[in-house]
């Protein structure tokens, strides 16, 4: 199984809980200190746990990063029973923080990463006998408007928007489904 932003909160949570149920678990996430400190949890909790958790450390706001996490995943696990899409960084504060690829930061890690490791796994997906993707959003964020036409907020948007910019766009894709 593999969790994005499965290093804290909610998907720290479901590694571990999963690593209890005998799972095998990948855990995604940006700090290379909270991978660390999951592993460590897992050891301490029992041997068994430690020998199932592997760490990838990755920065899903980028395209390039995500399409290297696919190529890695793919090659390493020919099956994946669980795809698990926990990965989100608030940003309340402040104004439009773009990525180094020139993507808004909230759509590019809550929905342009999202898309291309569920498309980029499909085919280990496929090969599990009933595969799982959860793509698990944004609890306790009033949702703000789709801007259909500046899906990355370009021309400002509401500033409530725009700093819970995580809630567009999982809002977004329900919207498409």
């Amino acid at each position: 199984m593999i969790i994005t932003g499965g290093t804290d909160g909610f998907g720290k949570g479901l590694a571990l809980h999963y690593l209890r149920q005998g799972a095998h678990v990948v855990a995604i996430g940006s700090t290379a200190g909270k991978g660390e400190a999951l592993l460590a949890e897992a050891e301490a909790e029992a041997e068994a746990l430690a020998g199932r958790a592997t760490f990838v450390r990755a920065d899903l706001t980028s395209l390039a990063a995500c399409r290297g996490v696919v190529d890695r995943l793919a090659a390493d696990h020919p099956v994946v029973d669980k795809l698990i899409l926990c990965a989100q960084r608030y940003r309340l504060l402040g104004g439009r923080a773009t990525t180094g690829e020139g993507f808004e930061h909230s759509f590019a890690l809550a929905y342009l990463s999202r898309f291309v490791l569920s498309h980029g796994l499909h085919d280990v997906l496929r090969a599990a006998r009933r595969p799982v993707v959860m793509n698990v959003g944004t609890p306790g964020v009033p949702l703000g408007r789709i801007h259909w036409d500046d899906l990355q907020l370009t021309r400002g948007g509401r500033p409530s928007t725009r700093e819970r910019g995580s809630a567009p766009s999982h809002l977004g894709e329900v919207a498409d489904q």
